[in-house]
């Protein structure tokens, strides 16, 4: 055979195996398709109003207001201490020093 039938030939067993699609299922990629599809960014929205309500200065001072309404006439009602919640380090950590301080 000649070099020009031999490629002809190759040519046509690479065409045949895998020129169709029809030897996949149609349940391949389903997964990666999920998967990938749950990746994608949210589309753009229109901005959207506030929630009505109260914020939180506006709930502060109307909390204010009642604690002093309730109060005898000429007493101030004591104020509460304030209290500051730290997030938990994790076990075995200790707190570090930020890297512009010397260590000692």
């Amino acid at each position: 055979m000649s070099g020009a039938k031999i490629a002809v030939v190759c040519l046509a067993v690479a065409f045949a195996g895998c020129g169709s699609r029809r030897t996949i299922t149609p349940t391949h990629g389903v997964a990666y398709r999920a998967a990938f599809g749950g990746q994608r960014a949210a589309p753009a929205r229109a901005p959207v109003d506030p929630a009505p309500g109260l914020d939180s200065q506006e709930a502060a001072i109307i909390a204010a207001s009642y604690r002093n309404s309730l109060a005898p006439k000429g007493a101030q009602p004591e104020q509460e201490p304030q209290l500051l919640i730290v997030a938990p380090q994790k076990a075995g950590s200790a707190a570090r020093p930020a890297p512009s301080v010397p260590g000692n």
